[in-house]
């Protein structure tokens, strides 16, 4: 009998723990029920607010749309119209961005202050941004039936502006990311104090897991296939460069060379001003290929720095003497200076230091009047040790001081409000030299006061070198003259497809005493290299019946050319590597000008 009633406490015992368990269990599946209706709700507005700003997004691309087809389509009145409408949703879209951010996100306990504080500040950035942008597709449909260039040029900046805006937008979706991941810490802690219980927990994890997981692989989806697109586009964007350059250069090749050719005849004054002209036009068309072209490979990041000793004193003075010629041409005082201390031989890339002096002293000249000066002053910097400082000083017309923030950045014009619009360039250079510049491991920067003149400096690390170690020494002591060209004995075999460049190519190696035949394509070059010997063969890379490319292989390969010196002569200057590795030995790019040959004729000679 004790035994019995032992037992029915036992029983009284359970059925109280089964009671109690049970009302934990209430407890706990109520509390992790809120914790679940919680993150279903977080979740919920994170997908729906996912949907607004990715629907802004769409937006903001669609109204860069009617402006950029405006200059295929010429519909002004339909893409004003599309503009219209697109305006129209992305307004509303906008507002209900900036509602919902006042009525919820605003007044949420669980948002983090500075992240209020971001989003409070990218709308306002966003809806000033907007501004601007509406504000430049009003001009650009505003001058595009009288102006086209002036809308263009807006155009451009316009597209600036919508970067900039998908950006803001971009970085709301961030934060609204960062807010959802916020809350789900909270409720991470939330349940870890239930972690007794942990089925309950993994039980609201694995929900949370595959919610994450489900909407995070969605969201991977949608980048990659973003990243894939944006690839694509850049690889297009190379294509298209490329084949422009060699479409523009191919030409240009036939227009300065045959200037070159007509300066060097007999000549009144007035037709020498004029052959000068074209040939002044024809280097500034190629100057601005090259930048597009250095933009292009900077924004891929294919651009490298080749440091090999070099003579700094002849560099220098080569590029200032070369620049002084337009000095003159503006009857500017121009002056060069450099530190006795400054070690002649050193070690760096001496192309990219020509290119930047090159780039800063032209613009001193540019945007300097007519009776004004420039001057170049190359000393060790004072405050980084081991680093050379370039100055280029001129008492030209000054950057407004609103400009400065913009002197180095992209398409940015840094003339002064009153400038001629004519001395306008692309907008690329100093983004470009500031970029090699800091390639370069150097500096960059200015001073500028409206109508006083500016200096442009950069300060660049070098390393001496010993004499011995510099490859080849500057040449150019000796210089074309107006009455005749150094004598080449030289066979020579131009490899050209192109009837004028072939004209070009062949009368410039005659002048300096060159014997030359011509092959139309790669096939005949192959053939005459097996019937004549020739000290050095012009190869151009795009041919019919067979490229430059094949055919030098096939001549390496069958020995007909002997020891002769084969350089690629293309319009296409991002083909440097696939030349090399078909067996050129030297790389020429169109347009090819007296200079240029002769600086590869006496290369040869040296070497013989």
């Amino acid at each position: 009998m004790k035994i019995k009633t032992n037992i029915h406490y036992v029983y009284y015992a359970l059925a109280v723990v089964d009671i109690l368990t049970v009302i934990a269990s209430i407890v706990i599946i109520t509390s992790l029920v809120n914790v679940y209706d919680r993150t279903v709700s977080y979740t919920d507005d994170w997908i729906k607010r996912q949907g607004l700003y990715l629907e802004a997004l769409d937006l903001a691309a669609q109204l860069d749309s009617p402006g950029n087809d405006l200059f295929s389509s010429l519909d002004l009145a339909g893409e004003k119209e599309r503009y219209a409408v697109i305006q129209e949703e992305f307004l509303a879209v906008m507002g209900k961005v900036k509602l919902d951010f006042a009525q919820h996100l605003s007044k949420d306990p669980d948002m983090l202050p500075y992240l209020s504080r971001e989003f409070s500040s990218l709308i306002d950035e966003m809806q000033v941004l907007h501004r601007e942008f509406d504000l430049e597709a009003r001009k650009v449909f505003q001058a595009f039936p009288n102006d086209r260039a002036e809308a263009a040029r807006v155009m451009a900046s316009m597209d600036h502006k919508f970067s900039l805006l998908q950006g803001v937008i971009a970085k709301l979706t961030v934060l609204i990311g960062d807010h959802l991941t916020h809350r789900m810490n909270l409720q991470a802690e939330t349940a870890r104090e239930y972690k007794q219980y942990e089925k309950y927990i993994v039980i609201v994890l694995i929900f949370m897991m595959f919610s994450v997981v489900f909407y995070g692989h969605a969201l991977s989806n949608k980048l990659k296939r973003a990243y894939e697109k944006a690839e694509k586009a850049s690889v297009n964007k190379s294509h298209f460069l490329a084949e422009m350059s060699h479409e523009i250069r191919t030409p240009m090749n036939g227009v300065i060379g045959t200037a070159e050719l007509l300066s060097k005849t007999p000549l009144t004054n007035k037709q020498r001003k004029y052959v000068d002209v074209i040939i002044s036009s024809g280097h500034n068309m190629v100057q601005l290929v090259n930048e597009v072209l250095d933009f292009s490979r900077i924004e891929a990041g294919k651009i490298e720095i080749n440091e090999e000793a070099f003579d700094l004193h002849n560099t220098i003075e080569e590029q200032a003497t070369l620049m002084q010629v337009l000095a003159q041409e503006k009857s500017l005082k121009y002056a060069l200076e450099y530190d006795s201390f400054l070690p002649k031989y050193v070690y760096g890339d001496a192309l990219r230091i020509r290119q930047v002096l090159t780039n800063h002293i032209s613009n001193a000249i540019k945007f300097t009047p007519k009776g004004g000066s420039v001057s170049v002053k190359v000393k060790m910097d004072e405050e980084r040790e081991g680093f050379v400082k370039f100055e280029i000083v001129d008492t030209g017309v000054g950057i407004p001081r609103e400009k400065h923030d913009s002197v180095y950045k992209v398409f940015e014009q840094i003339s002064n409000r009153n400038a001629d619009n004519k001395l306008a360039g692309s907008g690329l250079g100093l983004s470009i030299c500031k970029y090699l510049v800091e390639l370069m491991r150097g500096h960059v920067g200015f001073d500028s006061v409206e109508y006083s003149g500016s200096t442009f400096w950069f300060s660049i690390p070098i390393e001496p070198a010993q004499e011995h170690e510099v490859q080849y020494l500057s040449h150019r002591e000796e210089k074309l003259s107006e009455d005749g060209l150094p004598n080449y004995d030289y066979n020579v075999l131009v490899v050209e497809d192109v009837v004028t460049n072939q004209f070009v190519m062949s009368n410039m190696l005659e002048r300096m005493g060159c014997k030359v035949d011509i092959a139309n394509n790669g096939a005949e070059a192959v053939e005459l290299t097996q019937q004549n010997k020739y000290n050095v063969i012009f190869m151009d890379c795009n041919m019919p019946v067979k490229d430059g490319y094949q055919a030098t292989r096939e001549i390496r390969e069958k020995g007909g050319a002997g020891k002769a010196k084969i350089i690629a002569l293309t319009a296409n200057v991002q083909d440097k590597d696939k030349c090399m590795d078909a067996g050129m030995d030297a790389f020429l790019g169109k347009p090819v000008n007296l200079q240029n040959l002769r600086d590869e004729l006496d290369k040869l000679r040296r070497r013989r």
